[in-house]
């Protein structure tokens, strides 16, 4: 998490989730920096239902990111990179999406206590999900796709 964030919003709490995590990574621990290391699909769905905003600051990688859709599938805001919105349809509407680090905070600065922008997103993403990736619509793309009658 930019300093920027946790100077201006005090309460913020940044939990950091993934396994094998670095040493230098484990060592950001703080009482605003939670290392919560890998978690099962239990928790981490627990762990959705806390969160304000998702963080995912990806600066490579390829693909539809799993972790951008799950929160979306929650209903959790999320605050990424175009690296972390690729594949997404429609993601300048339901994504916050930031590139430099400064504006990357500023981003979660900004949103981090405006419950109507939270909430506007959090829709828009839980829509997204709706149209393009729940197995109903995934069916529908492919029928019309190749054709196939059901």
């Amino acid at each position: 998490m930019h300093p920027q964030a946790l100077l201006k919003l005090e309460e913020l709490k940044l939990h950091v989730v993934g396994s094998n995590m670095p040493q230098h990574v484990k060592e950001l621990a703080s009482k605003n920096i939670v290392i919560e290391g890998y978690m099962n699909d239990d928790d981490l769905m627990a762990l959705y239902e806390k969160v304000r905003i998702s963080v995912v600051p990806l600066r490579y990688g390829a693909g539809v990111k799993g972790k951008v859709l799950e929160a979306l599938r929650k209903g959790v805001p999320v605050v990424t990179t175009d690296i972390g919105a690729e594949g997404i349809p429609g993601r300048e509407n339901c994504l916050m999406i930031e590139n430099e680090a400064d504006s990357f905070a500023k981003k979660i600065i900004d949103v981090y206590e405006r419950e109507s922008d939270l909430a506007l997103f959090s829709e828009r993403g839980s829509i997204i999900i709706e149209k393009n990736f729940t197995r109903s619509s995934v069916l529908e793309k492919i029928s019309t796709d190749f054709q196939i009658d059901n």
